[in-house]
């Protein structure tokens, strides 16, 4: 079994694929020239699968030219307060900075390359391409790496622990203990959005149009999901933007959020390219999950709360 095809079908989550390969004699040079018959013959039955499975190894085509990822800019957003129309309607959100795409796989390994050599541990995450969103990564890893990037940048880490006076880098608490890495309110580093922060940014902050999908009543023209995303994650910025120049805040991947649900669970906001169009919408908050869940269909977007902007 090759390397390369055993990364893709463990991280798709489709490792019961793989005595069919080995059985078949497949190869990582044939993976770009598989098509869906190839696939059905070989006896993958499940119309889903096959089209995960084409995207990512027509993405992973090992003479494909590299596509340069977008630089992520912070967008400054003017505090304001969640509308009516929000469950956290009345929520006041102070003055902050957010990137505008999801940390992207190139944007992830330039920071945890440094990370893991300066006594830092986290998930190598998974993605399509350089451009494509990182995921496959937990809660921990992510607030790990705010602190690793916050570090290389000479700013103050936002994530200490319970109980020692440093900054989080190393270890978690398993699916019920992340109450165990506390924020430094002061600190000027980089961290997870609280979910109102989030939902804020989506509507579009003052610029808000009302829409339905951070940026659109149409979630085709904003994001991918399951009816158009071909059943992979796509490149960050490929859809339109919201009314803060936000991509893909509805769909293509959930992005984790610092805020507990009420038990141990973290929330996450978005929708993502294998959940339907309601899961997309600003204002659905039903989805969570155990923070040290990694999940190939969630990843997470930055915010600085360097200074107001009004």
């Amino acid at each position: 079994m090759t390397n390369k095809l055993t990364t893709i079908l463990k991280a798709e989550g489709l490792e019961h694929l793989i005595p069919i390969f080995v059985d078949q004699g497949i190869v990582d040079s044939m993976l770009s020239d598989l098509s869906e018959s190839d696939l059905k013959t070989i006896g993958i039955d499940k119309l889903g699968e096959r089209k995960r499975l084409l995207a990512v190894f027509a993405e992973s085509k090992s003479d494909k030219p590299a596509t340069s990822p977008p630089s992520n800019p912070m967008v400054k957003v003017v505090g304001g307060v969640l509308p009516s129309s929000s469950d956290l309607a009345g929520t006041p959100v102070e003055s902050f900075l957010i990137e505008k795409y999801a940390v992207t796989n190139q944007e992830w390994h330039g920071v945890r390359n440094w990370a893991v050599e300066n006594g830092f541990d986290m998930a190598e995450g998974w993605a399509g391409g350089q451009s494509h969103p990182i995921s496959n990564i937990n809660w921990y890893d992510c607030v790990k790496w705010c602190n690793a990037k916050s570090l290389m940048e000479g700013l103050e880490p936002v994530y200490g622990g319970k109980g020692h006076d440093g900054y989080y880098c190393s270890g978690e608490y398993g699916s019920v203990g992340s109450e165990n890495v506390i924020l430094k309110p002061r600190a000027n580093g980089y961290r997870l959005p609280t979910e109102a922060e989030w939902e804020w940014a989506a509507r579009g902050g003052r610029h808000s149009q009302g829409y339905t999908f951070a940026g659109s009543n149409n979630l085709n023209s904003v994001g991918w999901y399951d009816d158009n995303s071909g059943g992979a994650a796509h490149a960050v910025g490929e859809k339109a933007a919201n009314e803060l120049g936000l991509y893909d805040m509805s769909g293509n991947v959930f992005e984790w959020c610092w805020d507990l649900d009420g038990t141990s669970n973290r929330r996450i906001r978005g929708g993502c390219w294998n959940y339907n169009a309601g899961n997309a919408a600003v204002a659905n908050r039903d989805a969570y999950y155990y923070p040290d869940n990694r999940i190939i269909y969630i990843g997470f977007r930055l915010v600085r709360s360097s200074g107001n902007y009004a």
